[in-house]
């Protein structure tokens, strides 16, 4: 797997695939991708809903376990 920032589609596919059925198991994975490509699933607007309704505590602590979970381990001059 590339651990770059930039992937190509195929690489985003089958990571985030393979991410999903280890997760979720393959029948779960199948009707989670069913339904998102079904309802036109928009990301945006329900990250923003979650966030709406979260308390800055509940927040708080979500982002403190995804930083746990997933560091960030680059510099600013990657994003820039």
């Amino acid at each position: 797997m590339n651990n770059s920032l930039a992937k190509n589609t195929m690489e985003l596919y089958n990571e985030g695939v393979s991410i999903l059925t280890q997760h979720m198991g393959i029948v779960l994975a199948e009707q989670f991708i069913s339904v998102i490509m079904r309802e036109s699933f928009d990301y945006t607007k329900w990250h923003q809903s979650m966030a709406d309704i979260m308390t800055k505590e509940e927040f708080t602590k979500i982002a403190e376990q995804a930083e746990t979970l997933t560091p960030y381990e680059s510099s600013a001059s990657t994003i820039i």
